[in-house]
């Protein structure tokens, strides 16, 4: 027999031993004037009630007990309707059948309701109070009432068996129900440590991920002012393009103007020349030689304007070579190989401003020349020797104007060349410029789009992030709750 059915057993023996001493109180109570009967039904009930009593108390041979009290009640009713004087006292066989129907068992009803039948049967044939009684009529009463208890019993035997059925399914269920909660208190557990887990990692992405936006903006704002820088150094490098251009054309205007410079100087010398050949033609040519003075005059002039441009062009060389350095030291490390070239075309500049510096001081001699020949001319034949002499030192002078007028040429020539690769390098430069320019603006639109996409990234962190806390709050809930439960 289960455990639950035979502690449901134990009950029922408890509550029908109360009523057997009970029955067994009130009947000796109302035996009062048979203090005989008492006695006898003392001694056969009492012993069957301390049996009863001991074997519930030590819960032994639990499913006998109702047997026993059973065959107790029917002693005491036996020396109860023994001492009955009336058909009431019969009563007590249908108080017994009642008492034993709360086992709901029909083997201890039918074993009492034999026994009681046997009973009333023996008191109907032997007492005489009950020879007016109709025996059909009680036997048929006494067998319909344990009929009906016993079908009874039969329904409450089912009915327990229903209710153990019901009960052991219940405890089946409660079993399940404590591993189902265990596992899910297991369960919420782990839950809740991944939920910390995550948490925790969440809210590391999310501090990275703030990190990320905050270093990607700085590098936005780098880049930002980079490509300013490099426009600022386009915007430099096109000026000193355009300043390289302008030295180149200067460059080769002072060429040109060296080339005529040199032409004039050697046709001067050339004049010299045959105005030393033909000195013992001179007292027949005085007027020819005035003219010729006063045309020599007149290309002296040219000769001095061109020397004033060749000074204007070296000065101006000078300042563009100065502000190229100026920009070559703004280029920093990709400037130091024009700053090479600038001061070297600052010295050209020195250079030819000096020559042109002497070309003048000789012009103005040669003007004090002329001056002097014209004032020999004019002073006739005397002074022809002087003439001779002087137009010696003449050619002397234009040979060394020719030199020097040579070496301007040949620096103009260089110069022109310097400039030519300064123009060339000066393009190749401020392409690569626009290149890093052009480039640097799409590495800053690149850095906009990743930093737009780490800020969309970093509010998806944020919003996960409170969705984790959400769900950290309910895995504490439901951990609460099973630890309640």
């Amino acid at each position: 027999m289960p455990l639950n059915q035979m502690s449901e057993l134990n009950q029922r023996n408890k509550l029908i031993i109360y009523l057997f001493w009970g029955c067994l109180l009130f009947g000796s109570i109302s035996l009062y004037r048979f203090p005989q009967t008492i006695m006898a039904i003392m001694s056969a009930a009492v012993p069957l009630g301390l049996l009863c009593t001991i074997l519930i108390w030590k819960r032994v041979a639990t499913p006998y007990i109702m047997y026993i009290t059973a065959i107790g009640f029917n002693i005491i009713t036996y020396f109860y309707i023994d001492a009955g004087t009336s058909i009431i006292s019969t009563f007590i066989l249908y108080w017994g059948l009642g008492i034993v129907s709360l086992y709901h068992n029909y083997r201890p009803l039918l074993l009492n309701g034999v026994i009681s039948w046997i009973l009333l049967n023996y008191f109907l044939m032997t007492k005489p109070i009950y020879a007016s009684v109709d025996v059909l009529r009680i036997n048929t009463l006494l067998i319909v009432m344990i009929l009906v208890l016993i079908y009874q019993s039969q329904i409450g035997t089912k009915m327990f068996k229903n209710m153990s059925k019901s009960s052991s399914e219940a405890e089946r269920a409660r079993a399940e129900m404590e591993t189902i909660l265990t596992g899910v208190t297991e369960s919420v557990g782990v839950l809740s440590q991944s939920s910390n887990l995550m948490h925790n990692n969440v809210i590391t992405t999310d501090r990275i991920s703030k990190e990320v936006v905050t270093a990607f903006q700085e590098i936005a704002s780098g880049v930002e002012s980079q490509a300013q820088s490099v426009s600022d150094i386009s915007n430099a490098m096109q000026q000193l393009n355009e300043s390289a251009l302008q030295a180149n054309a200067a460059s080769v205007s002072m060429s040109n103007r060296s080339r005529e410079t040199d032409q004039i100087t050697q046709e001067g010398q050339d004049e010299i020349v045959r105005l030393t050949g033909t000195m013992s033609e001179v007292t027949d040519i005085v007027t020819s030689t005035a003219g010729l003075m006063t045309q020599m005059n007149e290309e002296n002039q040219k000769i001095e304007s061109i020397v004033s441009s060749i000074v204007g062009i070296a000065e101006q060389t000078n300042l563009l070579s100065l502000n190229a350095s100026i920009e070559a030291a703004h280029a920093g490390e990709h400037g130091k190989g024009f700053a090479v070239v600038s001061n070297e075309i600052r010295k050209l500049a020195q250079s030819s401003h000096n020559a042109s510096a002497d070309i003048a001081q000789i012009l103005r001699s040669i003007q004090n020349n002329i001056a002097q020949v014209g004032d020999m001319v004019s002073n006739g034949l005397l002074v022809v020797e002087s003439g001779r002499n002087s137009a010696d030192d003449i050619a002397r002078l234009f040979k060394g104007i020719r030199n020097n007028t040579h070496q301007v040429l040949e620096q103009a020539e260089d110069l022109k060349d310097r400039s030519d690769h300064i123009r060339h390098a000066s393009t190749l430069v401020l392409s690569e410029v626009n290149s890093v320019a052009a480039i640097t603006e799409e590495n800053t639109a690149a850095i906009e789009q990743v930093l737009a996409s780490a800020e969309v990234q970093q509010q998806h962190v944020s919003e996960t992030v409170v969705s984790i806390s959400n769900l950290n709050e309910l895995a504490i809930k439901l951990d609460n709750l099973t630890r309640s439960s």
